[in-house]
């Protein structure tokens, strides 16, 4: 084989070598960021005040010591006293017993959705709605509960649409006023 072929083919085994190294350097370092993000979020939740809401990696977070089955009807109605319904309730510790037979601490998802921005939302961007409803997570967490909705800023960030920030922003006011009112403050 000429010496060309044979320095060609040797740069292109070095060019896929490298983009594999790449790739798994790549990939490496995104597992690193969400394990970063992960940890720095259990450690704002440990350090929260009692009562507070606090943004915790990707949503609005409070702990409350009333237990998560007594607790869903309280989210439910904060969340209506701000204006959203809850268009869904995902018991998952059921439906993993059911479909899988897995016994798991108790876990509802909330599906809340505010009418008047929601439309709002739609308007200014019809695929939006592949983020709506907003979730919100009632848990046990260390003996107390935990009360987690999806942060609509992130909602408003991920589409990077200016007409849906100052919704995003009302949203959050509205998410945090029931959040608050779980915890008395």
């Amino acid at each position: 084989m000429p010496d060309w072929r044979a320095a060609r083919n040797h740069g292109r085994r070095w060019a896929e070598e490298s983009a594999l190294e790449t790739r798994r350097l790549s990939d490496e370092r995104d597992a690193l960021r969400a394990e970063n993000t992960r940890l720095r979020a259990a450690l704002e939740l440990i350090a929260a005040p009692k009562g507070e809401v606090n943004a915790v990696g990707y949503g609005r977070t409070v702990l409350i010591d009333t237990p998560v089955p007594e607790a869903i009807p309280m989210v439910k109605e904060a969340l209506k006293a701000q204006g959203f319904g809850t268009l869904t309730e995902i018991d998952v510790k059921a439906t993993l017993k059911e479909k899988i037979d897995v016994d798991v601490e108790p876990y509802v998802i909330l599906g809340a959705c505010n009418p008047r921005l929601a439309h709002r939302a739609l308007a200014a961007e019809p695929d939006v709605g592949l983020l709506l409803p907003c979730n919100v997570v009632v848990r046990p967490h260390e003996g107390r509960t935990l009360v987690s909705a999806m942060d609509p800023g992130l909602m408003a960030e991920m589409l990077d649409h200016p007409d849906l920030k100052p919704i995003a922003e009302e949203a959050t006011r509205l998410i945090d006023a029931a959040l608050d009112s779980l915890t008395g403050s």
